[in-house]
């Protein structure tokens, strides 16, 4: 595994052990690792995130901030596929059962359209 892509949003994350196991793998396999942000329309591009900068002590890692018209799936796909990444992570938060029922989050659109393997880490 040479490459993984970590698709990343505005919120922070709430515990190191949240991305433990993206941790292990990169450091497991040598990877090289490309934090993402996609930006939608007027959002303002995530610059830093200081959380993930110390959760991420110690690795390597380079940061892309993109913006798209379009959706935010095929953003993702597009960039995984022009990094060649064997493997895009990303965060499932669970917001509870009421907003789950009405809201389709963005980690299951990604699974029905997703081109490669995907590490769901829980937040």
């Amino acid at each position: 595994m040479n490459s993984v892509v970590f698709s990343i949003d505005d919120d922070s994350i709430s515990s190191e052990k949240t991305i433990d196991p993206l941790v292990s793998l990169v450091k497991q396999y040598r990877s090289s690792l490309k934090l993402l942000h996609i930006k939608e329309n007027e959002d303002r591009p995530l610059e830093y995130n200081i959380d993930l900068d110390y959760f991420l002590k110690g690795i390597n890692y380079e940061y892309y901030s993109k913006s798209t018209d379009s959706s935010v799936t095929k953003s993702i796909n597009e960039v995984c596929r022009h990094e060649a990444a064997d493997l895009l992570c990303m965060v499932h938060r669970d917001r509870g059962w009421v907003l789950n029922l009405i809201h389709r989050s963005q980690v299951k659109e990604e699974l029905d359209e997703l081109s490669m393997p995907i590490l769901i880490l829980h937040d």
